[in-house]
């Protein structure tokens, strides 16, 4: 179950990049991460950091708490 959750937060991250028409590179250079990071997370390969998920959070123009919550529940 925590693979399909962390398949989850993956999706709603790449989902999310991809309708404000940012490319992998592009994230990562606003978050401060490496290319390949960002499709680990896409992937559910990795987990970020909280510092990570804020950032994500801001970039991507969601909820971060809700952005905590889903990869915390991907976690368990």
């Amino acid at each position: 179950m925590a693979a399909s959750r962390a398949n989850q937060f993956g999706r709603l991250i790449r989902e999310r990049r991809r309708l404000l028409n940012l490319t992998q590179e592009q994230l990562a250079g606003r978050i401060r991460v490496s290319m390949p990071f960002v499709g680990h997370l896409e992937t559910g390969h990795r987990r970020p950091s909280e510092k990570t998920i804020a950032k994500l959070a801001k970039v991507l123009g969601l909820n971060q708490r809700e952005l905590f919550l889903l990869q915390r529940s991907a976690a368990a």
